[in-house]
C-alpha cells in the first residue's frame, strides 16, 4: 500500500468516528462544587496543558475547563522537573 493509499484508508477509517463523538455531547459542563475534580497535566517542550473534569451521574468523565499555554523560549531549555 503507497502513502496515498494509506491516507485515504486513515481519513475513510477516522470519518465515522471522531466528527461524531464532537456532535454527541457538550465539550465542556458546569462544575458541581460537590463533587470531587479531576486535574490532568501534560507537558512537553513546547508547551503545558491540563484538563479539570468530574465524574458525570453516568459515569462519564466530563471536562469542565481546559487551559494550556505556549513555552517562552528560554523556558524551552528548563528541564521537564523545572516547568
Amino acid at each position: 500500500m503507497d502513502t496515498e493509499e494509506q491516507d485515504v484508508h486513515l481519513d475513510t477509517k477516522l470519518s465515522g468516528s471522531i466528527p461524531d463523538t464532537n456532535l454527541l455531547a457538550p465539550v465542556l459542563t458546569y462544575p458541581n462544587f460537590q463533587e470531587l475534580f479531576v486535574l490532568e497535566t501534560d507537558v512537553n517542550i513546547k508547551g503545558l496543558g491540563a484538563v479539570l473534569s468530574q465524574r458525570q451521574s453516568d459515569g462519564w468523565m466530563q471536562p469542565v475547563a481546559f487551559v494550556s499555554c505556549a513555552l517562552s523560549p528560554s523556558e524551552e531549555n528548563y528541564s521537564i522537573s523545572e516547568l
